[in-house]
């Protein structure tokens, strides 16, 4: 519980010489919760994943971008990263694919 509350990475118990005792009294317990952490990271990195990747990186631009400006800065980056995205295949993909009510495949074009 100490190391969610501390805030210190897992890392610096293990590596910067925390004792054998403190590790096992209170990391290991939370190993359980750990690996449902990293089953719930993996299935939502996949459902990215499966996403089109010109989009996804255009969100990702505009997040990571958008919260660094003022409020208009950050919209005019958003409407600029959507407007790169309608020229591509992915797009058209993604609109027919939702017509037919099928799964889409895009391509990164």
């Amino acid at each position: 519980m100490s190391i969610l509350l501390l805030s210190f990475p897992l890392s610096y118990y293990l590596f910067m010489g925390a004792s054998r005792h403190y590790f096992c009294r209170y990391a290991l317990p939370l190993a359980p919760f750990m690996a449902l952490f990293a089953a719930e990271a993996l299935a939502t990195a996949s459902t990215i994943a499966a996403n089109a990747p010109i989009s996804v990186r255009q969100a990702k631009k505009a997040i990571h971008h958008g919260l660094q400006m003022s409020l208009a800065d950050g919209m005019a980056l958003e409407i600029e990263a959507y407007n790169r995205t309608v020229p591509t295949e992915d797009r058209r993909e993604g609109i027919r694919s939702f017509n037919e009510k099928r799964r889409p495949l895009f391509t990164g074009r």
